[in-house]
């Protein structure tokens, strides 16, 4: 099969292997042999074109975790499912620019596919503690500022490392991690990690320090952004001030 991935170093490497049939299911599976054929594609053409792939890793240890993602792939898999292995190979290089995008036929497919998605928009703080921002669930017990511990038995700790290990960002920076996946983000890469159903069962410690688990109803999305609700069913609880651009005077110049 071979090419089914896009690379994004300003580009994408897009899964270009399937063929563009009127009706395309994401759900398809492909085989081991077609996964692993992808993967090697991945890595050859990420370090042919990236202009400089090994700053933050060496060559060896990069294809030392491409082996490790490879041995670990025994049964088929999804479109979405292989995506998620080979972010994780293009996350290792580190550079925000370089990036993996589905397949043109995926793309086109679920732009009209609702999709159970995780139902609470959340802030994660730099703490890397988990909080509900807008509960977008019909569980009405379920407050703003409530701390998420747990979803679908899996400690909040594990959920991060999972999602940061497939998200590009440049060098050794965890911020843009921890601040691209706020807000309306995180349902996206949880059900992405995880995959989409229903229900979602979380585990929510309240401001008393009582956690109760909660089970909850998936949102409907479309495509791989996710889409939220009308504007006037959301508040979100962020606020934005003007900001002015100038350089302090020092002996080291400051930018502020």
């Amino acid at each position: 099969m071979g090419k089914l991935f896009g690379l994004l170093f300003f580009c994408i490497i897009y899964l270009n292997g399937f063929s563009q049939k009127k009706s395309f299911d994401i759900n398809t599976k492909y085989s081991v042999k077609q996964v692993l054929e992808d993967i090697d594609y991945t890595e050859k053409y990420l370090t042919k074109f990236h202009p400089d792939p090994f700053h933050y890793i060496s060559k060896d240890s990069l294809h030392a975790f491409v082996l490790a993602i490879k041995a670990k792939i025994d049964t088929p898999l999804t479109e979405m499912q292989m995506r998620f292995c080979i972010k994780q190979i293009v996350a290792k290089i580190g550079c925000g620019h370089t990036d993996v995008s589905s397949s043109k036929a995926y793309a086109k497919t679920v732009q009209k596919l609702n999709r159970a998605i995780f139902p609470l928009n959340t802030f994660l703080a730099d703490t890397n503690h988990l909080y509900i921002l807008n509960n977008l669930s019909t569980d009405s017990s379920i407050n703003v500022g409530d701390e998420i511990t747990a979803i679908d038995k899996r400690p909040v700790k594990n959920i991060l490392k999972r999602i940061y290990t497939t998200y590009t960002t440049d060098g050794y920076n965890e911020t843009y991690k921890t601040k691209g996946i706020r807000y309306d983000n995180f349902k996206y890469y949880y059900s992405f990690c995880y995959g989409f159903h229903t229900p979602y069962f979380v585990d929510i410690k309240d401001d008393k320090g009582k956690i109760t688990r909660h089970k909850l109803e998936a949102l409907s999305s479309l495509k791989d952004t996710v889409i939220l609700p009308k504007k006037d069913s959301v508040t979100y609880l962020q606020k934005t001030k003007k900001c002015k651009y100038y350089i302090i005077n020092d002996p080291k110049p400051i930018a502020v």
